[in-house]
């Protein structure tokens, strides 16, 4: 038996009472942490990678070559873990970094907060005279120390256009 009153509708001019509430929507998940990288780059994006190194095209990377490079091209300021532009996280002291890294150069203290990977990449070589070669840098980026720098810095070089077969 029905006793005249109503949750939803009202009897003799009383206000509707209001509607359940609804149970609180659960909180949203958090944010998922940043992805790891932990591929390889394929050996094209690295070639281009040092190809951008290589000012002189010799198949030698010198402390200089770095340098300019650094200033030049953005895919080889991710390589060694600078910022590429002032606006991500880090990128206001872009240019003091850079800086840094030239007055260390000019100075003769090798290239500041990358010294220690540019000597890396000389070492892996034949670890003789100042410079580094192609097959050393080919090698740090698939298994040593610039191995996540060279995924990052590959995601930024450009993308031929896919022909044929292949696409």
């Amino acid at each position: 038996q029905h006793g005249g009153r109503c949750e939803k509708w009202p009897v003799d001019g009383e206000k509707p009472a209001p509607a359940p509430s609804k149970p609180a929507a659960a909180a949203p998940p958090p944010a998922p942490a940043p992805a790891v990288v932990t591929g390889v780059a394929d050996e094209a994006s690295l070639r281009k990678l040092f190809e951008a190194l290589d000012r002189g095209g010799n198949g030698k990377v010198s402390k200089r070559d770095v340098l300019v490079a650094l200033r030049k091209h953005p895919p080889v300021r991710r390589l060694f873990g600078l910022p590429v532009t002032n606006v991500e996280p880090g990128g206001d002291a872009l240019e003091a970094r850079l800086l840094a890294i030239q007055d260390s150069f000019e100075a003769g203290n090798g290239l500041g907060e990358i010294s220690q990977a540019f000597d890396q990449l000389r070492e892996a070589g034949d670890g003789q005279g100042s410079t580094f070669g192609v097959e050393a840098f080919l090698n740090s980026c698939r298994t040593g120390p610039l191995r996540a720098g060279a995924r990052r810095a590959a995601d930024l070089l450009p993308r031929e256009h896919i022909t044929g077969a292949a696409f």
